[in-house]
């Protein structure tokens, strides 16, 4: 394309390893330097959320809560894609993970997140910031921590219904029926090697 040259590809790299890089220091304020605020409409679609974050109030307001409620120890990013489709705009997607703890819980176990990155770069005055973000969380991962959350209780159902107890059982089944929330999954996730 005219115009895109490997400078821009690899700027847009970097701009992705800031956003790594400020994500791991749990640094509200550089995350938040990343975006471009004038933009509208911006999108930011985290994965535990139902509905994408449409406004710079938004946004900002999830970054302090986000980076406020946990410490983390690793973030990794890899498999990186970018696409500079003009001078101004890109796309870039990648394979990520990180390594956490809820601050607000001292006894709290480290918790683990796999999943994806996408982001859509706008260039101004210079430097590729972000308009929009998703992240999600990949079935592949989530599936089977699912089925391993599961394990305990379809053991413990089993047993209940080997010592005669079909009514505990009964009750141990359908409590199966209202799905683990993501902190569920997260907290017997164990870090890519």
């Amino acid at each position: 394309m005219t115009g895109v040259r490997t400078a821009d590809t690899a700027a847009v790299a970097d701009a992705l390893e800031r956003w790594r890089s400020r994500y791991e220091a749990a640094d509200a304020a550089g995350l938040k330097a990343l975006w471009d605020r004038e933009h509208v409409p911006l999108t930011y679609l985290p994965t535990e959320r139902e509905k994408p974050l449409t406004s710079w109030t938004e946004i900002s307001a999830y970054y302090d809560h986000i980076c406020d409620a946990i410490d983390v120890q690793t973030w990794r990013v890899w498999d990186v894609t970018v696409d500079v489709i003009s001078e101004t705009s890109a796309f870039a997607v990648a394979s990520t993970d990180f390594t956490y703890r809820v601050r607000a819980d001292t006894q709290a176990r480290q918790q683990y997140w796999q999943g994806r990155a996408a982001f859509t770069f706008q260039r101004r005055d210079g430097a590729w910031k972000i308009i929009h973000y998703e992240d999600s969380t990949l079935w592949n991962w989530v599936l089977p921590l699912a089925l391993e959350w599961q394990a305990p209780h379809l053991a413990e159902a089993e047993a209940a219904l080997r010592a005669g107890d079909s009514a505990r059982a009964l009750s141990l089944l359908a409590a199966l029926r209202t799905p683990p929330g993501l902190d569920a999954l997260t907290a017997i996730a164990r870090p890519r090697s």
